[in-house]
């Protein structure tokens, strides 16, 4: 629940509200258990792009140690025997 995307728009929106209302950004720093300046990034956004930044943008992640025909080789190994990873990995 606390990693849905959803959740996450609707907790920096309670803390962009709570600052709104004349609460310390040191005050919801501590009780959001993040850094200071985190929070004053969530107000900076806010004020530039509005409701767009209380959602998280796409990441690229790390890059696929595997080319994609050996993913799919990979793919048709697990399923010959899926019980069977440690072969899969050595094959």
């Amino acid at each position: 629940m606390k990693e849905a995307t959803a959740c996450r728009a609707r907790s920096r929106a309670h803390r962009l509200l709570l600052s709104a209302g004349g609460t310390p950004i040191q005050t919801i720093a501590k009780t959001s258990q993040v850094h200071r300046v985190t929070v004053s990034a969530w107000i900076k956004k806010w004020e530039q792009h509005g409701a767009q930044s209380l959602h998280d943008h796409p990441r690229s992640g790390r890059p696929p140690k595997l080319t994609p025909d050996e993913q799919e080789l990979a793919k048709h190994y697990i399923k010959e025997d899926p019980r069977s990873l440690k072969q899969v990995v050595e094959r």
